[in-house]
């Protein structure tokens, strides 16, 4: 009842990234490792105005790293904005290894922190993929 996070289920359109897994190791992802961030940083506000749900919106594929990987958090040498909270994590090969959750302040969104996957797949119990 206290998280924000959903599981959604989506149409996949050419062009949107596929996930082939989530990954069960932990940590996760090793320190040095590429990773992608799908999301929607700043949310639906545009900068150039205008109204999301006629012009629509479109997801933002960030790249980066992995520059810690502790057991409860990931940091990544990555971009996060707000809005970015929830967005999936993926390793090279498409498998989801955290959700974003943060980052640290006056980094200018270049330091972002991530939730290991697992903690996910435990806010979803029974309904786990």
């Amino acid at each position: 009842p206290t998280e924000d996070v959903a599981l959604l289920h989506v149409s996949v359109v050419k062009g949107t990234p596929v996930v082939k897994g989530i990954v069960t190791t932990d940590p996760p992802a090793q320190v040095g490792e590429p990773i992608v961030v799908l999301g929607f940083p700043l949310g639906l506000d545009l900068p150039m105005g205008g109204d999301w749900s006629k012009v629509g919106v479109t997801h933002t594929l960030t790249r980066g790293t992995i520059a810690k990987a502790l057991p409860n958090l990931l940091q990544l040498d990555s971009y996060g904005a707000e809005g970015a909270s929830g967005s999936p994590v993926f390793s090279r090969d498409g498998r989801v290894v955290g959700l974003v959750y943060g980052g640290q302040r006056g980094s200018n969104g270049r330091i972002v922190f991530v939730t290991p996957i697992k903690f996910g797949l435990e806010l979803l119990g029974s309904n786990a993929p």
